[in-house]
């Protein structure tokens, strides 16, 4: 593998943020994305009509809820650390 990547794309539920700019200096520019400002009922009426999956329409309302919740409060805890960094 070559060691001298000119770009690099990580894909994870969680990220580090401080410890990516350690590792990646400041030559890189990190891209967090989220969705910090999402309406979190407007977000569940679209993955309710858009996520047809069965294993998606077996799971209860109040699950699918915590789990837009979750994510919301992730991508806005990033999206603070990003403008601390």
């Amino acid at each position: 593998m070559d060691e001298e990547l000119d770009a690099y794309v990580i894909e994870s539920f969680h990220i580090d943020i401080p410890m990516l700019k350690q590792a990646f200096g400041s030559q890189h520019t990190i891209i967090v994305v989220g969705y910090p400002n999402v309406d979190e009922a407007e977000k569940f009426a679209t993955i309710k009509a858009l996520d047809k999956r069965e294993r998606s329409i077996a799971l209860p309302d109040e699950e699918r809820k915590d789990d837009i919740r979750r994510f919301t409060h992730l991508s806005k805890k990033f999206q603070q650390i990003a403008k601390e960094q």
